[in-house]
């Protein structure tokens, strides 16, 4: 089977057919980033991601306490940048939304 792409459809010819059968490529509309509306204050996307990024760090860093393994990081600061910089790409990769 071989595939040529031609503008914004893919053609597949096959050798059972006499006309090739376009299939139309995936638009990626979906996964652009949208706007977050309360009221009348449109608020980025990524406000959204740094907040739950923000908030799973700080549970983190509450549990990396209890249990009295923050001893052990040299730069504790720089751990906690270093899980906010993490979970932010975690969330922003899994979210449909942005």
């Amino acid at each position: 089977m071989d595939l040529i792409l031609h503008k914004r459809f893919i053609v597949a010819y096959l050798p059972l057919y006499s006309k090739p059968t376009p299939k139309p490529i995936e638009q990626s509309d979906d996964v652009m980033p949208h706007e977050l509306v309360i009221g009348d204050v449109y608020l980025s996307p990524y406000l959204l991601v740094f907040v739950l990024s923000y908030l799973m760090t700080s549970l983190t860093n509450w549990v990396i306490a209890m249990t009295g393994t923050h001893q052990y990081f040299a730069a504790p600061a720089l751990a906690q940048l270093s899980l906010l910089i993490i979970f932010g790409s975690l969330v922003s990769h899994f979210m449909t939304l942005v």
